[in-house]
């Protein structure tokens, strides 16, 4: 029989019933070995599966010596080992797609292929190692990253961390008293990975400095925690009341008046979620959306991380689309301005390259009203033709451009009015207010403005 201190296995047998049947993420080090140990205490029959996933980040011959030792001690204990191996490069893979971290991109992998597993020999939970320590260190990588930290929780769908409110040393108290080598994995001790630097680094710092930073750090969590729970209940109240598709969610702009900014972050996080499926959301994004409606919603249409953000007369719409890139802005101050992903603005009749250019438009500077800006089209943008004001989206539309195109078509304004909409280039045209157009001799002393593709244009 091994020796648990009665703390963990009370604790233990609080979160299970004598029926559960539990994968544990087995990664054969001292915190995942401690923990097969103790779940053997009061698991003794076959109830438990140990699953070691093989990233295939190390060189060979570490992992074969790493999985013999996780083998050999899982015989010790009468627990089968599975070993997934992900394919090589996938870890990389992933975390190109997903825009984040290889650390990052290795937890999703692994707790994707755990829950493949557990669903496939249906077993009901999936249990892994973390301590009090891993829940602090977390905390202070989310501080220095200019986040309140968030607790790791206990138990989160299929997945249950019991050992949260135990320290590592507890656990390699468990790994000695039973006599059992446990694994090392040597990159722990190098500073490759974010977690680890903090961990060899900053934590011994920290401690030398303020010794009870543990209990600090604690206080601080639990705050945290119990202002997020208020700001989470609210904000859910009101991403319910949101219009929810797969690529769209919809909210009545009257939903959104005199509600808190920490909601409406919260809400705006929920809605990015929601459209991008866990993809990273940059801060910067959720705070442009803050600002436009603190100016009362001073920007009707723009582009975030590939999702239309459309500000209508009732609703705020968010649509994804892979295809959308980011809007843009720029002051017409010079020969070349850069506009969207691959398309310049050239002011003048000629390129150094090309020579002259067929589809230009000419705009006397007297009827500028203070400079002139091209921008990417808003929903609420009209033109005064000389046949009536138009909507610019409706003629996009009746142009028959490409939805996903037509945030990148350049409108020109000044401070005052819609100059001209510059279409040509994406199979519309291009149209002049009606205060711009001009006689023939004018336009002579007039400004050319045409739309071009960037490549093979030197915008120097």
């Amino acid at each position: 029989m091994f020796t648990i201190d009665a703390k963990i296995t009370t604790h233990l047998k609080t979160l299970f019933t004598e029926r559960d049947k539990i994968v544990v993420a087995f990664s054969g080090g001292v915190d995942s070995l401690a923990l097969l140990i103790a779940l053997k205490v009061i698991f003794p029959d076959n109830q438990i599966t140990s699953v070691y996933i093989n990233h295939n980040l190390r060189d060979e011959k570490t992992l074969k010596e790493e999985i013999g030792t996780n083998k050999r001690n899982c015989e010790k204990l009468e627990t089968p080992l599975m070993v997934i191996e992900l394919a090589k490069g996938e870890v990389e893979k992933t975390s190109k797609l997903r825009k984040k971290g290889i650390e990052e991109a290795a937890r999703f992998l692994r707790y994707q292929k755990l829950e493949e597993l557990r669903k496939e020999i249906n077993y009901d939970y999936i249990v892994t190692a973390h301590t009090s320590d891993d829940q602090l260190e977390s905390s202070l990588i989310k501080l220095f990253q200019g986040s309140l930290p968030k607790p790791i929780l206990e138990k989160k769908g299929r997945v249950i961390r019991p050992l949260l409110n135990f320290s590592k040393e507890d656990l390699v108290k468990i790994v000695k008293q039973n006599n059992f080598n446990h694994a090392v994995d040597k990159t722990n001790y190098e500073d490759i990975y974010l977690r680890n630097k903090v961990r060899n680094n900053l934590v011994e710092q920290i401690k030398s400095i303020f010794p009870n930073y543990k209990k600090a750090l604690e206080n601080v969590v639990t705050e945290s925690s119990r202002l997020n729970e208020i700001v989470e209940y609210y904000s859910s109240l009101l991403f319910e009341k949101a219009v929810k598709e797969k690529d769209r969610v919809s909210i009545e702009l009257k939903e959104l008046e005199n509600i808190k900014e920490g909601i409406l972050v919260s809400f705006y996080y929920k809605v990015f979620n929601h459209l991008h499926q866990d993809q990273r959301i940059k801060k910067e994004a959720i705070e442009q959306l803050i600002k436009s409606q603190s100016d009362n919603w001073s920007q009707k249409l723009f582009v975030i991380q590939k999702t239309l953000v459309e500000v209508s007369e009732k609703n705020l719409i968010f649509s994804y689309n892979e295809n959308l890139s980011s809007s843009y802005c720029a002051l017409v101050d010079k020969t070349y301005t850069l506009i969207g992903e691959n398309k310049v603005l050239v002011r003048g009749k000629y390129l150094k390259q090309a020579g002259p250019i067929e589809k230009v438009i000419s705009i006397d500077p007297s009827c500028l009203k203070g400079p002139l800006l091209v921008r990417s089209v808003e929903a609420n943008d009209k033109i005064k033709l000389k046949e009536g004001t138009k909507r610019v989206v409706k003629l996009l539309g009746d142009w028959k451009i490409e939805a996903s195109l037509r945030h990148q078509v350049p409108i020109l304004v000044d401070k005052e009015k819609v100059v001209a909409v510059l279409a040509s280039s994406f199979g519309g045209s291009d149209r002049l207010a009606q205060s711009c157009l001009s006689d023939t001799l004018v336009r002579n002393e007039s400004t050319l403005y045409s739309v071009v593709d960037m490549e093979g244009i030197d915008c120097e």
